[in-house]
Order: structure tokens, then C-alpha cells, then sequence
């Protein structure tokens, strides 16, 4: 009896000893993981733009934070080990095979058109007007379908350096651009983005 006694009265101590509510433990939200996206390049004349169109939307996207971005180089292997170039590819007829090749989930490629319109203005400092058109589409690899596209154009006058301009206003649309486009990730109808 004794010995029961003890038992009960070390339960009884035991009960009020411990905290009258258990921790609450909180489960933390599970982060959905950022889409991987490789910037594919865009078809243009010059190399050079093609290579500074790219990099602004690389340096875009992830600047938005909403997405990964795959480097150049981890594309130019991946392409390379699936038997594929890195040049002239039909990049959006071929998005699936791209995106199984890469391990992405969407691919921005585009177009860039410079042309001469012809326009010069009069008097003494003749300019050419040139037109600078950027056309950019954000493809789902999963189904091969464009996600997101938009374009933007911007006349150029220019007296001697057409080149200097070109890069300039390439750069500026390839920004403007690829802020609209990581602008869409999240936005409702743009399910998986």
C-alpha cells in the first residue's frame, strides 16, 4: 500500500511538474522549387547581339528571382552530350527534345530584325532611320506550347556608328523584354510558371 501510495504521488508530481500545453510544432511551408529556364539564342545576322541579347535576359530573370537560369555553358554541354548544336535550331519547333536534353522547364528564344528603313533626314547632319524589332517567346517544354510572348520595337536615327546604336537599343529592348517576361511567373493562367 505504501508502495502505491509513492507511485501515485510521484505520478501526481510528475503531472503538475510538466507544462500544462505541449510546444506547438509548425510545419514549415514546403517551397515550390523555381522552374529552371535556359535562354536559347535568338536568330539574328550578328553574333555579337545574339550574345548580348542572351546575356541581358539571363541577367533579367534571375534579377526577378523567380526563376533558375541555366549558364551558357551548362547548355552548351547539355546540348553537346544530346547530340545537338547550339547555332541554327529551330528552337520552338523542337522545345520538347530541348527541354528532355537540358532538364528544363521552359526556353526563351526570339528574334532579332534590324533594317534600313531608307529614311534620311534632311540638311547638313543626314541620319538614317533604322528599325530595331526584338520579338521574344517563353515556351513550356512539356508541352512544346508558347507560354508567353511579346514583342517591342524602337526606331533608331543614326549619322556614322549604326552598329553602336544597334547594341544600345538591343540591350534596351532585350531588358524591357525580359522584365515583362519574368513578370509572368505567378500570374494567374500561367499554371506550372
Amino acid at each position: 500500500m505504501k508502495h502505491t501510495l509513492l507511485v501515485c504521488l510521484a505520478f501526481a508530481l510528475l503531472v503538475i511538474a510538466l507544462p500544462t500545453s505541449a510546444p506547438v510544432v509548425t510545419a514549415q511551408p514546403k517551397t515550390k522549387p523555381k522552374p529552371l529556364v535556359a535562354v536559347m539564342p535568338f536568330r539574328t545576322t550578328s553574333d555579337e547581339l545574339q550574345e548580348l541579347v542572351r546575356t541581358v535576359w539571363v541577367e533579367e530573370l534571375k534579377k526577378s528571382g523567380k526563376v533558375r537560369v541555366l549558364s551558357r555553358t551548362q547548355t552548351k554541354e547539355r546540348l553537346q552530350a544530346n547530340s545537338m548544336a547550339w547555332q541554327d535550331y529551330d528552337w520552338s519547333l523542337n522545345a520538347k527534345q530541348i527541354g528532355k536534353a537540358l532538364g528544363v522547364k521552359y526556353i526563351v528564344t526570339g528574334v532579332i530584325e534590324a533594317r534600313d528603313t531608307g529614311v534620311i533626314s534632311p540638311g547638313d547632319n543626314q541620319k538614317r532611320t533604322y528599325t530595331l524589332t526584338m520579338k521574344a517567346q517563353l515556351i513550356d517544354t512539356s508541352t512544346g506550347e508558347v507560354a508567353w510572348a511579346d514583342e517591342a520595337t524602337e526606331q533608331l536615327q543614326v549619322q556614322l556608328s549604326v552598329e553602336g546604336l544597334i547594341k544600345a537599343a538591343t540591350k534596351r529592348l532585350a531588358r524591357k523584354l525580359a522584365k515583362k517576361a519574368a513578370g509572368v511567373w505567378g500570374e494567374p493562367g500561367m499554371s506550372g510558371i
